[in-house]
């Protein structure tokens, strides 16, 4: 549905990771300074071109920057949350914070199957960047609102050395 002759698929999907690969790199550099903001950056990184793909599927132009752009904040997004599951955890309990990521990926991962599979066969592969998007937009207000919460809190207690 993007236009792409099936002989260029292996070079477009090249392009995909390799722009993970910069993503992974750019957090690297961002996390650590500005950890809610390169968490905000990749997941609107991730939703506005997904829902850029869906709602111009068939313009090679814009769909090939769009793709590059979603693989970059893809490629962000997972160490910038292991960053910030990091900064907002004790050392005591690092490890079960680490274990519930990993699991949260592992769910999110057969989630995503599962409801694009039901979506596929319900409405058509049209409708997949649409539900990416939708799901990467609330993603992106829970930790908003979750985040805010946190701040108000931290405000309200003593500093403690960790």
């Amino acid at each position: 549905p993007i236009g792409v002759a099936r002989e260029s698929v292996a070079l477009v999907l090249f392009l995909f990771g390799s722009a993970a690969v910069i993503g992974l790199v750019l957090a690297g550099i961002f996390a650590d300074r500005f950890p809610r903001g390169a968490l905000v950056v990749a997941l609107l990184a991730i939703a506005i071109p997904v829902l850029t793909i869906g709602l111009a599927p068939g313009i090679p132009w814009i769909v090939f920057p769009a793709l590059v752009l979603w693989s970059i904040g893809f490629g962000a997004a997972p160490p910038i949350l292991q960053t910030r599951m990091l900064h907002s955890t004790t050392k005591r309990i690092r490890d079960i914070a680490g274990a519930y990521l990993t699991t949260s990926f592992n769910i999110g991962i057969g989630m995503g199957a599962l409801i694009g599979a039901i979506l596929l066969d319900l409405v058509s592969i049209r409708a997949l960047p649409f539900a990416d998007a939708l799901l990467t937009f609330a993603a992106l207000a829970v930790f908003l609102v979750g985040d805010a919460r946190l701040r108000r809190a931290q405000a309200r207690q003593p500093a403690v050395r960790l």
